[in-house]
């Protein structure tokens, strides 16, 4: 009942994120390089967007000119999740909507597109397919609190006097520091 109970109050550490389905073409330029790749990639990218919303199989474009690991794959990512990516990025990726392809965005590899070829919305787990890691947690949290709980028990049950006479400070007597200014 507890670990229900735990469930029940923590279901954001029981969710799964929301999921993206992408494909991608990165025109990599290295970061070091001038304006004029860079100019080169943006413009190059800017056909590319427009040749495949005239209909130009975004994974045979891939495969083509993508510099991505992913290209050998038609560009396809797979699912990925929030925070996989930059915050620019992530921005883009979520204004998609499934089918669509993004204006070219200046990442720190170069000039990427990406196609939103579908996404999964965020989703509670069941707590039969966690319990486990609800039980995990549960214990965690239960050790936290208990050391807590003790450390505080034993604040409140101690008394603790600091006999001055008996610290140094740098390897001194405190009675030839009595001028210290403590900040």
């Amino acid at each position: 009942q507890e670990l229900q109970l735990y469930y029940d109050s923590n279901q954001d550490k029981f969710t799964e994120p929301a999921q993206f389905d992408l494909s991608t073409i990165l025109l990599g330029v290295s970061p070091s390089s001038g304006k004029p790749a860079w100019d080169a990639a943006r413009q190059e990218a800017t056909e590319l967007v427009a040749n495949l919303r005239a209909g130009a199989d975004f994974a045979e474009m891939a495969s083509i000119h993508s510099s991505d690991m992913s290209a050998a794959n038609g560009g396809a990512l797979g699912y990925s999740h929030k925070g996989m990516f930059s915050a620019a990025a992530q921005e883009v990726i979520e204004k998609l909507e499934p089918g669509q392809i993004s204006e070219p965005l200046q990442v720190l590899e170069g000039i990427v597109i990406f196609k939103l070829n579908g996404r999964r919305p965020a989703r509670l787990l069941e707590f039969v397919d966690v319990e486990n890691r609800v039980r995990e947690l549960w214990i965690r949290d239960k050790q936290k609190q208990l050391w807590q709980e003790y450390l505080l028990g034993l604040r409140a049950k101690t008394h603790i006097v600091i006999e001055e006479k008996y610290l140094t400070i740098s390897g001194r007597d405190s009675a030839e520091t009595d001028r210290v200014e403590h900040n």
